[in-house]
């Protein structure tokens, strides 16, 4: 199932059984707030960056891939989380009463346009 999962072959869709879980309904829970300041488009793209850092799929990658013991690897869930959060305010607030060509390309530049030089740090001020 996983095969056909990551195969990318469309044919597969009716044969695959869904994997819902409850990320989205936690997500919408933590931050479902924020849609309206951030938009549909923005918050449904930050819904699905952060739905990376719950689940199975993190905990292997932090635990086996980069041999991160249990609470770095949620340290470093806790500050990307953040990063993407901020990244995403930063944009939004970047793009208000601007037209398209006068925004930034991508949720960094507008971080950086808010704040050249600054670090974004994780709730704990670790950067």
């Amino acid at each position: 199932m996983l095969r056909m999962s990551l195969s990318g072959d469309s044919t597969h869709e009716d044969v695959l059984p869904r994997r819902l879980g409850a990320r989205k309904g936690v997500l919408n829970s933590a931050i479902g707030s924020l849609r309206t300041q951030l938009g549909d488009k923005r918050y449904e793209k930050l819904t699905a960056a952060l739905s990376l850092f719950l689940g199975i799929e993190s905990a292997v990658v932090l635990g086996d891939v980069c041999l991160l013991p249990a609470d770095k690897a949620r340290d470093v869930k806790v500050w990307g989380a953040g990063v993407l959060l901020a990244a995403a305010m930063a944009e939004a607030s970047q793009g208000a009463g601007q037209t398209k060509s006068k925004r930034a390309a991508t949720p960094v530049q507008a971080l950086k346009k808010r704040a050249p030089g600054k670090v974004v740090a994780s709730r704990r001020g670790a950067a």
